[in-house]
């Protein structure tokens, strides 16, 4: 089974040096499957059930993921999250905290009713978000995440922020489906050691009231690759009678940075979009730049794009890059100096 091993956990409320990522209020909704890997039943209607809403999803704010209450891809993260959702046997399917009743009889009729409920639930606006950006340094060896929490309502309670790993196509074996089954958004750790994650209030809130968290891991053994790679992060609302889902946010594309200055610039802002055949790059700062460099990064961790001697960085620099032979996809773009990096994703349509 894939490890990660925990790093740092840090929670700084002020954090005037984190990637830059803000929380919208966007409502998300989560379908969580119990699992585990010796259960027939899981490889059968359970798997058909998951895969049915995963293959079914475009743009929808929905997050499905399969978590092991026992077996070998039982974790610490599965665990917490048991603690959380309660249930017993497996399979169980959770649309947001309530066990939806999915049966061998009903797997078609119950990945609608996911997706009507869905709809529904998204069409309002959120009381609380979460945005997340996430980043594999260029060696490969360490996963960054950012994350920002705020609120968009006068709230009183008891509020918790869970950061997840999910790790899509994870090959291993289970009843049903064989000794090599490619399993579907697979949680396989939680960034922090508490059931329900770090707290984030205990009392009341305002609207645009907001907390900034950051936590590391360091990649080992076989992970898939960090574009089957999602980070998602749930909003937990602890009351009286239990744990209940609140929001969530996802960041399902891990970007790759190659600096391992890896402290965001918070004077310097830098927008990065095409037009037709080119790249448009505009950097303002408050303070100059003597010695900077810029580049870009595709998926693969292949520097597209470099220049290492910029000239001198005052109230405003822009640059233009042919991208003519570059491929559809995401690219991150780098501005690195001594003291930082300021870092933006851009997406190229060809």
């Amino acid at each position: 089974m894939k490890k990660l091993l925990l790093l740092i956990a840090v929670i700084s409320f002020s954090f005037s040096a984190q990637a830059q990522v803000e929380a919208t209020a966007d409502q998300y909704t989560i379908l969580a499957k119990k699992s585990a890997d010796w259960c027939p039943l899981c490889g059968g209607f359970g798997w058909n059930m998951l895969a049915g809403v995963t293959d079914r999803l475009e743009d929808e704010r929905l997050i499905p993921f399969a978590y092991h209450h026992s077996g070998g891809l039982k974790n610490d993260a599965s665990e917490a999250i048991h603690d959380l959702l309660g249930g017993s046997g497996q399979p169980l399917f959770f649309l947001n905290t309530d066990d939806i009743n999915v049966s061998s009889n009903n797997v078609n009729a119950k990945i609608d009713e996911v997706f009507d409920t869905a709809a529904g639930l998204n069409s309002f606006s959120g009381f609380a978000g979460v945005g997340i950006d996430t980043y594999l340094n260029g060696a490969g060896d360490e996963l960054k995440v950012y994350a920002n929490v705020k609120f968009f309502a006068n709230l009183e309670g008891e509020y918790y922020l869970g950061l997840y790993l999910i790790q899509d196509n994870f090959i291993s074996t289970q009843a049903g489906q064989g000794s090599s089954a490619a399993h579907k958004n697979l949680l396989t750790h939680s960034f922090f050691d508490e059931a329900g994650g770090k707290l984030i209030v205990n009392g009341a809130v305002t609207p645009s009231d907001d907390f900034n968290y950051e936590a590391t891991l360091a990649v080992t053994d076989d992970m898939v690759s960090e574009q089957d790679m999602s980070v998602i992060g749930i909003i937990w609302n602890k009351t009286p009678n239990g744990w209940f889902f609140f929001n969530a946010g996802i960041d399902k594309e891990v970007g790759i940075a190659s600096s391992t200055k890896n402290v965001e610039l918070t004077n310097v802002t830098m927008k990065a979009f095409q037009s037709a055949d080119q790249l448009n790059i505009n950097i303002a700062t408050e303070n100059q730049i003597n010695k900077a460099s810029l580049q870009v990064v595709n998926m693969n961790g292949q520097v597209v794009y470099s220049n290492n001697a910029l000239n001198t960085i005052g109230a405003a620099y822009n640059t233009n890059i042919d991208i003519n032979q570059w491929t559809s996809g995401t690219y991150i773009v780098q501005l690195i100096t001594a003291d930082g990096i300021k870092t933006n994703k851009v997406n190229v349509i060809q």
